[in-house]
């Protein structure tokens, strides 16, 4: 499971945004810092299992981004 949980309002990831060049594409779908992530894998779920809907749409819309290549 890719877990990135992105926060867009630190420094650091503005910095980061900014700095890193990569030879793959950057993928528009960021992952939030949510407790669902870790709650689902305390209890041996994926996130799609858990009943947090927007974790549930975050993993989907990063699926689908992916898929999409």
């Amino acid at each position: 499971m890719l877990w990135n949980k992105y926060r867009t309002s630190t420094r650091s990831a503005k910095e980061l945004s900014q700095e890193v060049e990569l030879e793959a594409p950057t993928l528009q779908t960021k992952l939030g810092f949510r407790v669902a992530y870790g709650d689902a894998l305390a209890n041996g779920l994926s996130v799609t299992e858990w009943r947090d809907k927007k974790a549930k749409q975050e993993v989907t819309d990063l699926t689908n981004e992916i898929i999409r290549g």
